[in-house]
């Protein structure tokens, strides 16, 4: 009884190497074949600014029309010339619109990268007691302190620990703040917040 069997093609050349077809010979990896920009500052403000940059087009129909003369420029009529006065105009909105859309996220992106890079390293102290009123922070309302570790409570009010030792309030404040005791202790002050006499 005779039974149809599948021809398999042939994978090896007479010297035993292996077929290679043109297919696999000419392929191209994708990400060789579409690169993506580096993101770099440079590529960023380029992106930011392309609306304002006027398509390919537009500079050829504008360069063309510069090289002809008065007499060979051809009258369109006036509505043909409000048409694309009309079209100019919405081009000129859409363009707009698309480069304010671009600086809303950028700034919401600065914004939430600026918020987040202070609450990781950054703290506000206020509130400060009389007895640390002394030396740097001498008449000192509220300062912003370097954090010397990552993230953590961006806030301190000092005002909301009490006093458990009243012959020794500061050290009393220290332990109750027990990791974050450098705000007080060893503080890396960036910016101090005076007190206002009237």
């Amino acid at each position: 009884m005779a039974t149809n069997s599948a021809e398999k093609p042939d994978t090896e050349n007479s010297s035993g190497e292996p077929v290679v077809n043109e297919w696999e010979r000419n392929y191209v990896p994708r990400r060789m074949a579409h690169p993506k920009p580096r993101l770099t500052l440079r590529w960023l403000l380029a992106y930011m600014l392309s609306p304002l940059q006027p398509a390919p087009r537009v500079v050829e129909s504008m360069q063309a029309r510069t090289k002809k003369r008065p007499y060979q420029r051809q009258y369109l009529g006036r509505q043909s010339t409000r048409r694309r006065r009309r079209r100019l105009r919405r081009m000129y909105w859409l363009r707009f619109v698309k480069w304010s859309k671009r600086i809303a996220y950028s700034l919401l992106f600065s914004i939430l990268a600026i918020t987040i890079l202070f609450w990781a390293k950054f703290a506000v102290v206020y509130n400060v007691p009389e007895y640390l009123q002394v030396g740097q922070f001498a008449q000192v309302q509220a300062y912003i302190v370097y954090k010397s570790w990552w993230f953590g409570p961006p806030i301190f009010d000092l005002e909301k620990y009490p006093i458990l030792d009243p012959a020794h309030p500061e050290q009393s404040l220290v332990m109750q703040l027990q990791r974050y005791k450098d705000i007080v202790t060893d503080p890396f002050v960036v910016y101090v917040f005076m007190q206002h006499h009237e």
